[in-house]
């Protein structure tokens, strides 16, 4: 069944912004569940050509008509759903503005619509505007850890969590 989940290796299920569900996989993108049709309806380098991978961590439907997508060892993608246009962003070592890893391990947006990326080497905040990166530091390298959860508390701080580098909370 083509409109059937499109394989079982899930690394995450998050909520899309009209209700129903998309499906992270390791090997195979991303599916839409849609709970009425009980339908599935899958985004990979087959049906997106510009999407460089189909092995993905983490997405995050943005309720602006955007599917941001962070990949394996790809970097982050930012589809677009309705003209369905990827665009994909690489860490690149000579450009301070450039995603900090290709590693995406989560995607969060905050209460003021800020996209955080979290990846393998720290965190970052998007700018739509100019399509590029702040890398946050601290100046001790101890926001370079790799990024697993990124959550926003009642009093608007965040809070990042961190594989061998604990809870930063940023004010």
């Amino acid at each position: 069944d083509p409109h059937s989940l499109i394989t079982n290796d899930i690394t995450k299920i998050v909520a899309a912004a009209d209700g129903n569900i998309w499906i992270c996989t390791y090997w195979r993108g991303v599916d839409y569940f849609d709970k009425k049709s009980k339908r599935f309806t899958h985004y990979n380098t087959t049906t997106l050509t510009n999407l460089p991978s189909d092995n993905v961590w983490t997405a995050l439907d943005s309720n602006d008509g955007n599917l941001y997508i962070g990949h394996v060892r790809d970097g982050l993608s930012i589809v677009n759903l309705a003209t369905r246009k990827v665009k994909n962003f690489r860490h690149n070592r000579a450009d301070a503005n450039s995603i900090p890893a290709d590693e995406v391990t989560c995607i969060y947006k905050d209460k003021l619509n800020n996209i955080w990326v979290g990846t393998s080497k720290g965190v970052a905040l998007y700018n739509p505007q100019k399509d590029n990166f702040m890398v946050v530091n601290n100046g001790k390298n101890s926001l370079s850890h790799k990024v697993y959860s990124i959550i926003q508390t009642n009093d608007n701080k965040l809070w990042i969590a961190m594989e061998q580098g604990g809870i930063a909370i940023l004010d």
